[in-house]
């Protein structure tokens, strides 16, 4: 559920944007600039790795769909994690989702329930009160 609503602010967000750059696109009858298309994928990129580095290390360590979900991300002594931590989390978050979703499915035979990136960060989501 928290991913399903870190997705709507990441589409509220990142929309408008890529709706902008494309209508631009399409009413100009050119084919895209190479630089409008990076220009959307470093958006596409930056924006959630802002987010969820921004979120999950700050201080209440937990994005909005965590936070409503009452979880929050710590290293595996308790203790919250930093920005630095946070961002190299989504990054090897990606890699969890690339190779077939199987980073996050081992969390189904670990012990604390902790994904791929979360072994190679040193983190584990826990519930708070």
């Amino acid at each position: 559920m928290a991913v399903i609503i870190d997705a709507i602010v990441l589409t509220a967000i990142c929309f408008p944007i890529m709706f902008l750059l494309g209508a631009q696109v399409a009413l100009s009858g050119k084919p895209p600039d190479p630089s409008k298309s990076l220009f959307m994928n470093a958006v596409a990129f930056l924006v959630p790795l802002f987010y969820f580095a921004l979120l999950e290390g700050g201080s209440r360590h937990a994005t909005f769909g965590k936070r409503a979900l009452g979880l929050m991300v710590v290293d595996t002594e308790g203790n919250g994690i930093s920005v630095v931590r946070a961002g190299l989390r989504f990054l090897v978050s990606q890699i969890s989702g690339i190779i077939l979703l199987l980073g996050y499915l081992m969390s189904i035979f670990m012990p604390k329930k902790q994904t791929l990136h979360d072994i190679v960060c040193g983190t584990v989501v826990i519930k708070t009160s």
